[in-house]
């Protein structure tokens, strides 16, 4: 086949994609420009802008002459050839959705400097060896899709082949497929869907998971403000007042503050604690704080707090002082550690 012939015969089969039933079905444009058209005729000069014609000639005359050789059946070239356009109507979509479905492909493991034209011409080796009975139709291969990365173009080595029919989409999914040395994962186009929707739904719980893990729990009742405290005051006179009263989880003040809060254990508890003591009129070295349960925007404020400090350390991988010589984490570990439970506001 001279040079001519072959890219006559390469142009053919591209318009005759253009119009064929399984690019119609999909591609809204061109089913757009052949509804639109008085009669279906969609100019020969709107398909040779197209890419994949431009590339491989602009030279309307020579582009005539290739779709005036069609024996598909499929289009037609118009009298003063200006213009092509299918023989038959446009298809119902929904009706050939699961047919197109059924004879689709999905293959992995190309390298991501393949061409279009390498897999193609893949594809159609691939079924080159079916057996056809006498008066069938040997099927080709419709289109190859080429699936790329959103964001960068770039082909990510993972295709679409479309045959013209199932049967063959079933003769290439019987055999191992290699692509210049390196081997193929090939599955139907439905069961490449499925793993796919599988994979999006576990991710979703994960990140609802995640979400949930991060998401912050107001306790009612739970917290009380002391302020007017003064400088002598440590965590653990704070713990003392309070504890008899009920279980304090956690006392989050910095030592010379005169403002404390008291997490209890529990929800529901802070208010009575707060009544309890005050009936004792309670002194912390002759000062007499005064004490509040956070309720309404208040409360939610200080939770808000609470989970951020708790998620600010999950996140920084502080795993604590490492263990000394002795297994205690050696004498200035002590100190640190002596010097936390009395100043700092580190949640847990």
């Amino acid at each position: 086949m001279s040079d001519s012939v072959e890219l006559g015969s390469r142009i053919l089969n591209q318009i005759e994609f253009y119009f064929s039933d399984n690019n119609v079905v999909r591609d809204r444009f061109m089913r757009t420009k052949i509804e639109e058209s008085e009669n279906g005729w969609v100019p020969l000069a709107l398909l040779a802008s197209f890419k994949r014609i431009s590339s491989m000639s602009t030279d309307l005359e020579l582009i005539a002459d290739a779709v005036s050789k069609t024996t598909s059946g499929l289009i037609e070239l118009s009298e003063d050839r200006q213009n092509v356009r299918r023989v038959n109507a446009l298809p119902d979509a929904d009706s050939l959705k699961d047919s197109i479905s059924a004879a689709t492909v999905y293959a992995k493991g190309f390298s991501t400097e393949a061409s279009l034209d390498e897999i193609l011409e893949f594809a159609a080796a691939s079924i080159s060896d079916m057996t056809v009975a006498e008066g069938e139709t040997r099927p080709t291969v419709a289109v190859v899709r080429m699936r790329r990365n959103p964001s960068t173009k770039q082909f990510k080595g993972s295709v679409y082949i479309e045959f013209t029919s199932p049967a063959a989409a079933d003769h290439f999914l019987a055999k191992t497929h290699t692509f210049k040395d390196a081997e193929l994962s090939t599955m139907t186009q439905a069961a490449h869907v499925a793993e796919k929707a599988s994979e999006r739904a576990t991710k979703g719980s994960k990140q609802a998971a995640a979400a949930a893990a991060e998401a912050v729990v107001v306790q009612e009742d739970c917290i009380v403000r002391v302020t007017g405290l003064p400088e002598s005051a440590t965590r653990e006179s704070l713990r003392e007042l309070f504890e008899p009263h009920a279980p304090v989880a956690f006392v989050d003040y910095t030592r010379g503050g005169s403002e404390a809060h008291i997490r209890f254990s529990e929800s529901g508890v802070a208010a009575k604690a707060v009544e309890a003591l005050l009936a004792t009129n309670p002194k912390i070295d002759d000062a007499t704080p005064t004490l509040a349960v956070l309720v309404g925007e208040d409360n939610v404020n200080y939770w808000t707090v609470i989970h951020q400090r708790q998620r600010d350390k999950r996140h920084s991988g502080h795993g604590g002082f490492k263990r000394g010589r002795g297994g205690d984490g050696g004498r200035f570990a002590k100190k640190a550690k002596k010097a936390t439970s009395e100043d700092g506001a580190s949640d847990e």
